[in-house]
């Protein structure tokens, strides 16, 4: 939750004009305010979502993936939630000195790149 109250303003300027009052109305809703206070107070819940990381950070100090030396279902787990994210938002959700900047970086080149390949939409 703390990731989708980051970047909710900034999927609602993405999306076609029909779809912005279900958006608005369904995750206002889930997140407790509105579309443009989310907007106002991004960095409180990015803070929150950093923090949430810290456990893989930690881990990936020593590992090359959350599953050791190859990537499985825990990569790709928390790697899709990076994608979407990539996808939605120009944000920047993890600090430059945080191993997982290494490990999306992994990431990324697996399956010729493909994850690599994801950009904003907007």
């Amino acid at each position: 939750m703390p990731l989708f109250k980051t970047i909710a303003a900034d999927i609602h300027d993405v999306l076609h004009d029909m779809d912005k009052d279900y958006f608005r109305k369904s995750r206002e809703q889930r997140i407790g305010c509105s579309i443009e206070e989310a907007a106002e107070d991004f960095k409180t819940p990015l803070k929150l979502f950093k923090g949430n990381l810290w456990p893989y950070s930690q881990h990936l100090k020593s590992e090359d993936f959350l599953a050791g030396a190859a990537p499985a279902y825990s990569d790709y787990m928390l790697y899709s939630t990076f994608l979407w994210a990539r996808g939605s938002s120009m944000k920047k959700i993890v600090d430059d000195n945080d191993p997982l900047v290494d490990w999306l970086s992994r990431m990324d080149q697996l399956f010729g790149g493909l994850g690599g390949q994801v950009k904003y939409i907007g």
